[in-house]
Formats: C-alpha cells, structure tokens, sequence
C-alpha cells in the first residue's frame, strides 16, 4: 500500500484481514468440545484464505525442543485438555509433553560446491526508478566480481537485483554471459514475453543462460485472486491499469555442476508446492524490502526452516532488505544444546 501511495488504506487492509480470521476463529470458538477445538487447530493449516497459507502453529515449534508436526503440536494441546478439563489427572499433562519432544534429526546436506549468497539492502523507495537503475546494476556487477575474486563457484543475487525485464536488455546479458565462463551466476530479475510479464530466476553458466518463471504468485502483490469482473477494477484503481504477473506452470529444477536445484523466489520458498518430492536443495530468492522494518522475514525464515526439517531440504536464501542464509534442517534440541556449550 505505502509503495502505491495508498497508505491510507492501510487500516481497512488491516481490518479487512483481522475479520477473516476472526471468523475462522469464531468458528473453532463455537464449538465447547475442546477436543474438537484442538483437532480444528491441527488442521487449521490447510485453510488458505485468498491463498494465503501462512497461518501453520506447527511453525511455532520450530524453535525449541518440541517436534514441529502434528504429533508435537497434538502433544501440546492434548496435555493443555488434560491439565484444564481432567483436575484430578492434571499432574499427568507434564509428563505428556516428553511425546511431543523431537526424537530424531535429518543429517543436513550441503552443495558440494563453493556458492557465495549476496545480501543487498536496497530500499523500495528507489528499486524501482530508472535515475537509480544504472547504479544498483553497477553494485550487482561489483558483488560478482568480488565473488570471482574469492574462487566461488556459483554467486546467487537476489529476487529483482536487476530491476528490469532482463532478456530485453542484450548489452546486460553479453556481459554477464562473459563473466558466467568464469563463476555461475544465479539472479532474479523480471523478463517480458508475448506480451505478459514474467518475475523470473535467470542462471548464467558457461557463456549461457536460463530462465526459470515465478510459478505461485504473491496474492495481492503480483496477482489478485479473485474472479475477473472484480481484478480488472482493482488493477485499475491501485496498479495503473497493469496486468496480474504470468506464471509458469509448475516449479522449476536446474543442474548446477551435477547437482539439481529447485528454483523458488520468494513466497514460493514458503509454501509447500515447492517441496514436493522432498528435493535435496533449494536456491531462493527473496526481496523483503517490501516488508522491512516489520517480522515478515523472521517469519519467513521460521517457515522455510519448518518446511526444510518436514522435508529434509537445504535451502540456500539470497535477499535483499533481510539476512541471506543457508536453512537447514531443524537440529536435535541436545544436539542444539551441545552446540551452544560448546561455542561458549
């Protein structure tokens, strides 16, 4: 909203959310079974209002000692029950909770290459004007030069670090197709093509390149989920007539140096399409700078990290506007405890 000079929607954005899940909330409340109170909030996660699928309490158990599933998130809630409903059996609700603690631990993978992931901090207020295009590229090329010089094998930028449709600009793309000879070059970036636009991850390698399309768009952001007769007006009252992002059909994986990689940018990294087949590693790339200051990117981070314990996934996370990261699985919390002793 602020982005669009409609910051002074920002109040009925934020009531026009809060009653939606008020009244998912009140439905779960208007049952008195806590039971059927509790298994409502176990499932709670597969209600995706407008597309939105952030709502998951299992996230909530990402950090800590608990397991982030429906098991360690049951636990809780049954000895909640217990403690409340069953008085002559609470002290029982303790000793519960060592079945909701995590027992086991994936051996976390890593990419058998040397990868560099950039952090820019680019504001929103100027990522997007031309008088500032030529110095933010500018920047781009210094962070994959630097990369060359420290013998990384692959450099990741973030989502958008070149903000403009890229496969249009040919001078850009003889250049960083000469620099691919020497390091890979992954980066996000938009592309336009029979006439619809693209929010895409471009991979340089060896004097060539790829694209891999956005294929769940932010609701919102870059489409607005809802029947035609309504997204026509809305585009055209808030986004100057523009046309929803396109999208590709499914989700992307590439080969880097023998290895596959599953391509996500941004929102895709936090949902669970991308995951499908469990892929060993995941390149993602973000641009929190929408968000900053404010929990979007911790949130997005506890999201990721519950979705690469669920699925035993690496994912290596470049963004712009937040920390850039490698996420792997959820430690075991004494294998966690052992650590923190260890490093003090």
């Amino acid at each position: 909203m602020i982005y669009y000079d409609f910051g002074f929607f920002i109040p009925l954005e934020i009531f026009g959310i809060s009653i939606v899940y008020a009244l998912i909330f009140l439905f779960i409340g208007s049952f008195s079974n806590l039971f059927i109170r509790a298994i409502l909030l176990l499932i709670i996660k597969f209600i995706h209002p407008l597309g939105f699928d952030w709502l998951n309490f299992e996230v909530m158990l990402v950090e800590g000692i608990f397991d982030p599933s429906i098991r360690g998130l049951g636990v809780i809630l049954l000895s909640i029950i217990i403690f409340i409903k069953f008085k002559k059996l609470k002290f029982i609700a303790p000793f519960l909770l060592i079945f909701g603690l995590q027992f086991t631990q994936n051996e976390s993978k890593f990419l058998p290459f040397d990868i560099k992931l950039t952090q820019t901090d680019v504001s929103q207020d100027i990522k997007w004007e031309k008088t500032h295009a030529q110095n933010i590229i500018n920047e781009n090329i210094v962070l994959i030069d630097k990369a060359m010089i420290e013998k990384k094998d692959v450099v990741v930028l973030p989502e958008n670090a070149f903000p403009l449709f890229l496969n249009l600009e040919p001078n850009l793309l003889k250049l960083l197709k000469e620099r691919s000879h020497n390091i890979t070059i992954i980066t996000g970036a938009l592309a336009y093509e029979n006439q619809k636009s693209y929010n895409s991850t471009y991979v340089f390698k060896n004097g060539e390149f790829s694209r891999y399309d956005k294929f769940i768009l932010v609701p919102f952001g870059e489409e607005i989920p809802l029947p035609k007769f309504i997204k026509e007006p809305i585009n055209k009252i808030f986004f100057n007539g523009a046309m929803d992002f396109s999208k590709a059909n499914n989700y992307s994986d590439y080969d880097i140096n023998g290895v596959k990689i599953r391509n996500a940018i941004c929102y895709e990294a936090t949902r669970s399409e991308t995951y499908e087949k469990s892929p060993n590693f995941i390149i993602a790339i973000s641009n929190n700078a929408w968000f900053t200051p404010s929990i979007q990117p911790m949130l997005q981070h506890l999201i990721i990290k519950y979705y690469a314990t669920k699925n035993n996934t690496t994912i290596y996370h470049s963004a712009n506007g937040s920390k850039s990261e490698i996420i792997a699985p959820k430690k075991l919390w004494i294998n966690e405890l052992l650590d923190a002793l260890n490093n003090n």
